[in-house]
């Protein structure tokens, strides 16, 4: 109105190095982490990267707690919408629309501040935190804070909220594992503090160590047990240790465990009360179909299909004794086994097992030879269990 024309503040001027560093941020982070990365105001880095013609992202909208409608029904008392913005880490539309739905309106104008005050602020500023500068001031914590940002001055904090060399170096160790988000809850601070610290000790928190969606760990739950780890890896875009903290983190188990399209060897020794080393030799010699599957790309196991123990179970019913099998506990039980349960139960106990099988049954197999000095039956070197993981591999 007066028709002056304000000169730019210096801090406003962009070195060549900013300009690269932020460059470099724009795509990987969101606006007010760039901010306090750089230290400066969102509006200086909105307006630069307009200039540089670079798209920037921004935090996500997320609902309204209780906690925080509480705190805004009491800022709205005595700040403005732009205040209470600041205080809340909220955006200004944001805080407008939160006052206008529960009925409140925010302070139309700022409580001034003199020449005197401000001078004293900045005085104060150098060797004070805010708590101790509210107190001299007889201003409110909150009030102080904004002003120093107006100010662009940047605010002395609690001793308890400053790093310490342990806690920063702690941070980058923990960081080659954990999330930024598990790393925040682990030495309780925000993530936002977590990728700004790390950010400005020159550590890049790139997306391996985002926080985790409930869609990528409903994903994990339905891949866990069915693929190695590195291929869920890749699928997720995730370190390997990230997925087993997050599997550890959700407690799912070992992937054996999740593996729901079988059974494990223990599982039938516990099922059919046979011993693991008759599963592996005679059972398998006699047709039991052993499936495996990788941990990893230097682990793998063994398990047997289910559609695939039916069947052995169907085709050698007089080694292996119903009783020992809780009922439907494989699923609905098909006819062959309702009928064998109802005939083992006039069957005295310990009569199943491989001395029931036919000479010729063996012989035909071609897993057995006969001994011709001795009545009986060995077995040849082909049915043992890591010919038959020899020869599958």
């Amino acid at each position: 109105k007066l028709g002056l024309t304000i000169k730019s503040s210096k801090h406003h001027l962009w070195t060549e190095e900013e300009t690269k560093q932020l460059i470099y941020l724009h795509d990987k982070y969101e606006m007010h982490i760039i901010a306090q990365v750089m230290d400066r105001s969102e509006a200086v880095i909105r307006s630069k990267a307009k200039e540089l013609g670079l798209f920037l992202r921004f935090k996500p909208r997320r609902s309204w707690t209780p906690e925080e409608e509480k705190q805004l029904e009491e800022y709205a008392k005595e700040f403005m919408t732009k205040e209470i913005g600041f205080f809340l880490n909220r955006s200004i539309a944001s805080v407008g629309s939160k006052l206008s739905y529960m009925g409140l309106s925010a302070q139309p104008s700022p409580k001034f501040w003199t020449e005197e005050e401000i001078k004293q602020l900045i005085d104060l500023s150098h060797d004070n935190d805010i708590e101790n500068i509210a107190s001299i001031m007889n201003k409110s914590y909150e009030s102080i804070t904004y002003k120093l940002y107006e100010l662009g001055i940047k605010a002395k904090i609690k001793s308890n909220k400053l790093w310490s060399k342990e806690e920063e170096e702690l941070l980058l160790e923990l960081l080659t594992t954990y999330s930024s988000f598990d790393v925040a809850k682990m030495l309780d601070r925000s993530e936002e503090a977590i990728i700004v610290r790390a950010l400005k000790l020159g550590y890049d928190v790139d997306s391996r160590h985002k926080r985790w969606t409930k869609e990528e760990e409903l994903l994990l739950l339905d891949l866990w047990g069915k693929e190695s780890i590195e291929k869920i890896s890749k699928k997720l875009n995730r370190t390997y240790s990230a997925i087993i903290n997050r599997v550890y983190i959700l407690g799912l188990g070992s992937q054996i465990e999740n593996n729901y399209e079988g059974l494990r060897i223990r599982d039938i020794e516990r099922l059919f009360k046979v011993n693991r080393n008759m599963i592996l030799t005679s059972w398998v010699a006699l047709g039991l179909k052993l499936d495996f599957r990788r941990r990893s790309n230097n682990s793998i196991y063994s398990f047997v299909q289910i559609s695939n123990l039916y069947e052995f179970l169907e085709n050698n019913q007089n080694i292996w004794d119903s009783r020992y099998l809780e009922e439907n506990i494989l699923g609905e039980e098909p006819e062959w086994l309702q009928e064998k349960r109802k005939l083992d139960k006039n069957m005295p106990i310990g009569y199943f097992g491989l001395g029931n099988l036919a000479k010729q049954q063996l012989i035909q197999e071609g897993k057995y030879f006969l001994d011709s000095s001795e009545d009986g039956l060995q077995q040849s070197e082909n049915a043992k269990v890591y010919s038959l993981v020899k020869k599958k591999n």
